[in-house]
């Protein structure tokens, strides 16, 4: 018998002479890896159904701690993102011109070439690169994405996707009316309670300096993002008569509300920065995507053709995210990083080139990030500072003088062990959203701040929030008191009644989280005891 230290040193001398057991090993892992992550975000743990017994009684919104011990042992804080310290090559301006970054090279031979990244015709799945155009300074490029690459000598030094908002120097004004904008960033993933405890410098930011509204009982309608972004965006019910979900049929023809802004004359952009479970797109919610770009400036070609060029989408990338939550690094930048930029800065930019754009006119966004929040927790607090940066921006160049931001997410974590728990069960149907006013419309129309202040505490859904949209297109800010029997959806604008049920607004048995009270007869036996017990133990 060899001891076990022979027998080590001697299958380590075999694996650094023989490649293909080197490769053998390295793929073993990788399977077994990939393997354990898939079954530890999508099978594992068992995930226990709650079921509401009364939705018809008048909700009373739990009070829940958000730094509850129960709570707190999931979240810990990952090393921060490090992506490429090589700066980017060649840049956009913001006028629609590229130019090379002459801080990077002094080349004076260095030539690069673009591609434009087209969208392929009636195609929501894949892009093709168009014809290579040579450059060697500064150009202006008439489309929002571009592939580029540079080459010195004959040998390529640069290879890179970029992209800019380009509005044609012939488009009209878009605000004939001077209506006000909607502006609506999501995250996914994101309860209240978790962004009060991830990204409390943009909380904090949010509620003292932009005087935002933090609904405390804004409940979910489903459990994945499209039938809670369905009913924002149209007013409808996801997979039902309402807004039928065909297997591979496109999305084209449902009433989204940015077709109200397009009709209005104003300028749309839709962006989710991860392709493969994006919300038109993903196999559970049809598949089927859409037929042309649903608003003016759409962001998914840019995201598809990074994972054309990269491994993003496949099952190792599952892998380096889950090892890189438990600050296992297997790289020198992160898994969340495309070139010297993390995924959600490119989107922040992206929404902000947007906006700059179409400063003066009538606009309508919805950006919602997935890849940062969507399947681990912890990463959420990483945008902290990134977020706060964007809501200053907002502010400071006066963007929320003519708009109202939404700020919000779909659902609370989905994902982790979170949810089995008694506050995670609350968090998982309480999701995240805020909603800002311009200020001078405080003034014009008091009732509005009083209403707002008051539908802080009460029940509301995402079909409260399409209404309120709806009431913005409209200018619709005058006090009105809300009908009996009471509508699904209410705007947030209207006083929404303190009785309201999960029925009257449209939330299920298993979604509602409300508290309810019962009469009861004060001598019956269980009353009695409970009276004992307290008035015994109080100190």
């Amino acid at each position: 018998m060899y001891p076990c230290r022979v027998v080590r040193k001697r299958l380590l001398a075999l694996f650094r002479r023989n490649t293909f057991l080197r490769r053998l090993l390295y793929v073993c892992t990788l399977i077994c890896f990939s393997g354990y992550t898939i079954f530890h975000l999508y099978f594992g743990p068992g995930y226990m159904v709650y079921v509401h017994k009364n939705i018809q009684a008048s909700c009373i919104i739990p009070e829940v701690n958000p730094y509850d011990k129960e709570i707190m042992k999931f979240f810990w804080k990952p090393d921060p993102i490090v992506c490429s310290k090589d700066s980017d090559l060649v840049y956009f301006d913001f006028n629609s011109t590229l130019h090379l970054n002459k801080s990077r090279t002094r080349s004076s031979s260095i030539s690069c070439q673009y591609q434009e990244v087209v969208r392929k015709t009636n195609d929501d799945f894949n892009v093709e690169l168009g014809p290579e155009v040579w450059f060697n300074s500064s150009v202006v490029i008439r489309t929002d994405f571009v592939n580029v690459k540079c080459f010195i000598g004959g040998k390529m030094v640069y290879s890179r996707l970029h992209y800019q908002v380009y509005r044609p120097p012939e488009s009209k004004r878009r605000n004939p009316k001077k209506k006000y904008s909607v502006l609506i960033f999501g995250m996914d993933s994101v309860s209240r309670l978790a962004a009060i405890r991830e990204l409390p410098k943009t909380m904090s930011y949010l509620e003292k300096n932009l005087g935002a509204y933090v609904f405390k009982g804004y409940t979910k309608l489903g459990d994945n993002t499209l039938p809670n972004l369905a009913p924002l965006i149209t007013g409808h019910y996801a997979f039902s008569k309402e807004f039928p979900v065909v297997e591979h049929t496109k999305f084209d023809n449902h009433p989204f509300i940015w077709h109200n802004v397009s009709r209005l004359g104003g300028a749309t952009m839709f962006l989710e920065d991860w392709p493969r479970i994006s919300t038109f797109n993903l196999g559970t919610s049809g598949g089927g995507g859409f037929l042309k770009p649903p608003t003016n400036h759409y962001m998914r070609p840019f995201y598809l053709a990074i994972n054309h060029m990269q491994m993003f989408e496949s099952p190792v990338s599952d892998v380096l995210q889950f090892l890189e939550d438990k600050n296992v690094k297997l790289s020198s930048t992160s898994y969340l990083c495309y070139g010297e930029k993390s995924l959600h800065v490119i989107a922040i930019d992206y929404f902000k080139r947007f906006l700059l754009a179409y400063k003066d006119d009538l606009k309508f966004t919805l950006v919602w990030n997935n890849k940062l929040s969507h399947n681990y927790v912890n990463f959420i607090k990483l945008a902290d500072d990134d977020l706060l940066d964007l809501m200053t921006f907002l502010k400071t160049e006066g963007f929320l003088d003519n708009s109202f931001l939404l700020f919000l997410s779909d659902h609370g974590s989905r994902v982790d062990k979170i949810r089995n728990t008694p506050i995670g069960r609350l968090e998982e149907r309480l999701p995240l959203i805020s909603l800002v006013v311009p200020q001078q419309l405080k003034g014009a129309y008091p009732n509005l701040h009083e209403n707002l202040k008051t539908n802080i505490n009460r029940l509301t859904s995402p079909f409260d929030a399409y209404e309120t949209i709806v009431d913005i297109l409209n200018e619709n800010f005058k006090s009105q008191e809300v009908a009996v029997p009471y509508p699904r959806g209410i705007s947030l604008f209207r006083p929404i009644p303190n009785d309201r049920s999960c029925a009257d607004a449209g939330i299920d048995e298993h979604n509602c989280v409300c508290y309810s009270s019962d009469s009861v007869d004060v001598k019956s036996p269980v009353v009695v005891k409970l009276a004992e017990y307290v008035t015994a133990n109080i100190i």
